[in-house]
């Protein structure tokens, strides 16, 4: 009894990932319906699913149906056994005579249905011919009813395969975007790389060069970092790295490119922005940061600003001059901002 179960769960796994249940009509399917007809002389023909509990027809001709009972289904018995299942006159024939398909007006008489097989050898529905008048099929019909449900079975499989492929290169595409994303991101932080950057740098130069429009760059550095880490340990300076990314992160707008460049220095591409502009985003940042509840104690950062002013100038050198206005910060005593061309860093907030 167990072994008929887990044969029939099986069975039912195997119909289910055929992915044709409930599914429309389709040509590759309708067009081998219609040919076995032609081929068997007989007025119907289905390609018929066996779910659980009913028969789901995946095409069909003669018939308006899209299912049936699985307890009235001829198929049912066909997938039972090897081979073709014939039945030349249902009236005759015990299994099928009190079915109402057979006992209706214009009921079926006869039957002939070769078994749909999956790859692993699972019965899944029928190819079947059907007529209302009592017959035989002659040995050429035979052959070709056998041959066309190969023929069913063959598309089911290569659907099948078509589909898997599919998924394949999804979740490949998937991989790729995330290879992607981790060689351009920053694991700790989720920003931007420095490679990022770089490349973000040079292509915003090359449009510098080309419109003239301002561009400028912010270079942090978390005050005192070595010092919290050697005090409150790494746990909490990673913390600190990523409380401040989500901080650039929501401060920036979409078109700048906040990016970790390295241990606590960060840095913010800013397009369409002279120096005077990245002084103040930078005086937000810094609010933002003195706002936010740190434990153990306040973090405070240095922050140089430098604007594009040569179109000669070469990406690194924009990154240098902000370097440098941010050293100058550092030396002016740390927690404020310098621009580069003033070299006038502003005063501290008040706690």
């Amino acid at each position: 009894m167990k072994a008929d179960s887990d044969f029939e769960a099986n069975r039912l796994a195997a119909v289910r990932r055929t992915e044709l249940l409930d599914t429309p009509p389709e040509p590759e399917f309708d067009e081998l319906v219609a040919t076995a007809a032609a081929v068997c002389g007989t007025p119907m023909s289905v390609v018929s699913l066996i779910d659980e509990n009913r028969q789901f027809l995946k095409a069909a001709i003669g018939l308006d149906l899209r299912e049936t009972s699985r307890e009235v289904s001829f198929c049912d018995h066909a997938i039972r056994q090897p081979g073709m299942m014939t039945v030349e006159d249902a009236t005759q024939d015990p299994r099928f005579s009190s079915n109402p398909h057979v006992t209706a007006e214009d009921g079926v008489r006869f039957y002939a249905g070769v078994p749909l097989t999956s790859s692993d050898g699972y019965p899944l529905g029928t190819l079947c011919v059907f007529d209302r008048e009592p017959r035989k099929l002659n040995p050429a019909q035979t052959t070709a009813l056998m041959t066309l449900a190969r023929q069913v079975n063959a598309r089911i499989e290569l659907r099948i395969q078509r589909r898997e492929l599919e998924r394949a290169l999804a979740d490949l595409k998937r991989a790729n975007r995330m290879l992607q994303e981790l060689a351009a991101t920053d694991p700790l932080t989720g920003l931007a790389n420095r490679r990022i950057l770089d490349e973000r740098l040079s292509w915003e130069l090359a449009q510098f060069k080309r419109t003239h429009r301002p561009l400028a760059v912010l270079m942090f550095d978390i005050d005192n970092f070595k010092r919290r880490n050697d005090t409150y340990g790494h746990a909490d300076g990673d913390e600190v790295l990523r409380v401040f990314s989500n901080v650039l992160r929501h401060t920036v707008r979409e078109s700048d490119l906040a990016a970790r460049y390295g241990g606590e220095e960060f840095a913010v591409l800013l397009p369409e922005t002279d120096e005077e502009k990245a002084l103040h985003l930078a005086e937000r940042i810094l609010d933002a940061v003195r706002a936010e509840p740190w434990a153990h104690e306040p973090v405070t950062l240095s922050v140089g600003a430098a604007a594009m002013t040569d179109p000669a100038m070469e990406p690194q050198e924009l990154v240098k001059q902000a370097d440098q206005a941010l050293y100058s910060a550092k030396r002016a005593g740390k927690d404020r901002a310098v621009g580069f061309s003033s070299g006038v860093p502003n005063a501290p907030a008040r706690r």
